[in-house]
């Protein structure tokens, strides 16, 4: 989509973003809210190059120990932090683009953190937040580092932003965990919003895993391990836990493998209620027909509650389980950890 990049005016992103987020009920003949959906898609799409160019630099330094992939955010979460946020601009979101690594410990995220940090590079860090050191109420824990891209060739993509973050395999089980529940049970638990017994839940139990690493606990939660476990152990009791997280495994689908597509890009379409998961692979450099693809089935999914579709890349079907096992609803390692707080 890098053809329409001169014409974008972030004031005409920031217009688009408000009439997505003002139009609570779009009909056939909405042309205004149409519009501007195609055009926050297309200024989403031109992202997908500076974020290549981050997760290539991520993937060369975790290697094979950790999991990276990318992500252009989906349609329907940015609207919604727009309906949240009504000062928010579109242009200043600085999450459009994001990549993750998921590595093994704590001490892996914070080395690599380090790295990224410490090495010399010609775009710009906008801001680093530890997330682990000092969790979120919510118990969301991972390391986040946005940088702002700077290049050499041309200057049509320079000043957009990219969001890298690094957590470890126990926090992302978590995470993981926080969005499938949220699917399922239609919370908005990732904002922080919706049932307080859950959110209270996973708040716990991001305490708990904090524990198992020597980490700082989630403020306003137990710091005697005993009382911990019994907060954790009534509520799993109250929520069905281990029969919940049991119900959401049935996704199976269209999983298709993509050697020789190197690094590709991936449109992943989630019908909860057929517990189905299809996907199409796009090769590295087809980026401008996966993300027309992405855009179209987010119009297609588009007031429909218990689809989700998002554009992802991975290097395998294997990375990609683990890098978004939400939308697999694989939520086994997490369930054991439940089951051994509990024990």
């Amino acid at each position: 989509m890098t053809r329409f990049v001169e014409q974008f005016d972030p004031k005409e992103i920031d217009a688009a973003g408000r009439v997505l987020a003002n139009v609570q009920e779009v009909g056939e003949e909405d042309s205004e809210w149409f519009e501007a959906f195609r055009l926050v898609s297309d200024w989403r799409a031109v992202h997908a190059a500076p974020l290549k160019t981050f997760r290539n630099r991520l993937g060369r330094r975790v290697g094979r120990r950790g999991t990276v992939a990318q992500r252009l955010k989906r349609m329907p979460t940015i609207i919604s932090k727009l309906e949240r946020l009504p000062r928010l601009k579109l242009s200043k979101v600085q999450d459009i683009g994001g990549c993750r690594a998921i590595v093994p410990t704590t001490n892996d995220a914070f080395r690599h953190a380090t790295e990224l940090l410490d090495s010399r590079v010609r775009h710009r860090l906008v801001r680093y937040r530890d997330y682990i050191e000092r969790p979120r109420s919510s118990g969301y824990r991972s390391l986040h580092l946005i940088y702002s891209y700077n290049s050499e060739k041309s200057a049509i993509w320079n000043g957009l932003n990219t969001e890298i973050q690094i957590r470890s395999r126990l926090q992302h089980q978590w995470a993981t965990a926080v969005e499938v529940v949220g699917f399922f049970t239609e919370n908005d638990l990732k904002s922080s919003s919706g049932d307080a017994k859950w959110l209270r839940f996973f708040a716990l139990m991001s305490s708990a895993i904090s524990r198992l690493e020597d980490m700082p606990i989630v403020p306003d939660t137990p710091g005697n391990e005993s009382d911990l476990v019994h907060e954790v152990s009534a509520l799993a009791t109250e929520l069905e836990v281990t029969k919940q997280l049991n119900a959401f495994r049935a996704i199976t689908g269209g999983i298709r493998h993509f050697q020789g597509f190197g690094n590709p890009w991936i449109v992943l379409e989630l019908d909860l209620d057929a517990r189905n998961v299809m996907m199409r692979p796009f090769r590295p450099n087809e980026e401008d027909a996966a993300t027309a693809w992405y855009a179209e089935k987010e119009l297609e999914s588009r007031g429909i509650r218990n689809k989700h579709v998002v554009l992802v890349s991975a290097r395998s079907v294997n990375e990609l389980r683990r890098a978004y096992p939400n939308f697999f609803a694989d939520l086994s390692e997490f369930r054991k950890l439940v089951e051994e707080t509990i024990d």
